[in-house]
């Protein structure tokens, strides 16, 4: 699409607002071919602010074709987005930065980046890189090694078809992770019920303790269900009466004789009560 955006101090003030979106992916800013230069991007490339920088974050398709571009490269975009389209941007010269993947990539050559097009520009690659930058996948459109016309072989491994592992990888990653978290989770409730469980017990025995030490005064104590259960005592059941015994038997004939003792006698001057 065309863009109405002049001058090289427009990129700057719009990386820095973009940089504060986290999940920003994508900008294109090209220009139609053949359009009045006066509306191109001019000036050069500014650093990437370190948000969209990062190589693990989100931020993935640069693309700012087309325009009047000058400068090089600058390192914080070096293999650090999937998609970057420089292309006719005439102006546009120097070696590629050595790959914001370092140290983990040999020499310094582009292999995370999985398209890029430095079509129409001048910008070649350090003699020390065996080839060109992994993203281009096109002879033709090779990188010369700087200061000569030799053009860097294709590099043999795709960035893009090494994905497809890499992000499987990311995704078992990913589950052992929610896996784990769900563990830890499990184990901290389990933990805590018993934790809970075991207070509960304890305040209860301590209750009772308390009704322990006040029951001694009034004769009178029973113990609680948890403390029967921690002590494991049986229920209290009294004893049945033994009707057998010679203090009953003498007391149930007491009863009896209070009982007839009262009677009433009929006397011819009143009543008498024995």
């Amino acid at each position: 699409m065309d863009n109405a955006i002049a001058g090289s101090t427009v990129l700057s003030p719009l990386f820095a607002v973009l940089n504060s979106i986290t999940y920003f992916m994508s900008l294109n800013l090209t220009s139609s071919v053949g359009v009045n230069s006066s509306t191109l991007l001019s000036g050069s490339i500014p650093e990437l602010p370190k948000h969209m920088a990062d190589p693990a974050g989100y931020f993935t398709f640069l693309y700012v074709a087309n325009n009047n571009l000058n400068g090089s490269i600058p390192p914080s975009l070096s293999d650090s987005v999937g998609i970057l389209d420089v292309s006719n941007n005439v102006n546009l010269t120097g070696p590629l930065p050595p790959s914001a993947a370092l140290p983990y990539v040999n020499n310094g050559e582009w292999t995370q980046t999985w398209r890029c097009n430095f079509a129409n520009t001048t910008v070649c690659v350090n003699s020390s890189w065996p080839y060109s930058p992994g993203c281009i996948r096109d002879i033709h459109a090779a990188l010369p090694y700087c200061g000569t016309s030799v053009l860097a072989p294709i590099d043999p491994t795709d960035p893009l078809a090494s994905t497809d592992n890499s992000g499987a990888i990311a995704d078992t990653a990913m589950i052992l992770k929610y896996v784990a978290a769900v563990l830890v989770l499990a184990v901290i409730i389990v933990i805590g019920f018993f934790f809970f469980r075991w207070r509960r017990i304890s305040r209860r025995i301590e209750v009772d303790n308390v009704q322990a030490q006040l029951g001694d005064a009034s004769g009178e104590y029973e113990l609680s269900d948890v403390n029967r259960e921690v002590l494991d005592l049986p229920a209290y059941a009294p004893p049945a009466p033994d009707y057998s015994s010679n203090e009953l038997v003498e007391n149930d004939s007491r009863r009896t004789l209070n009982a007839e003792s009262v009677f009433l006698v009929s006397t011819e001057g009143g009543d008498r009560r024995l």
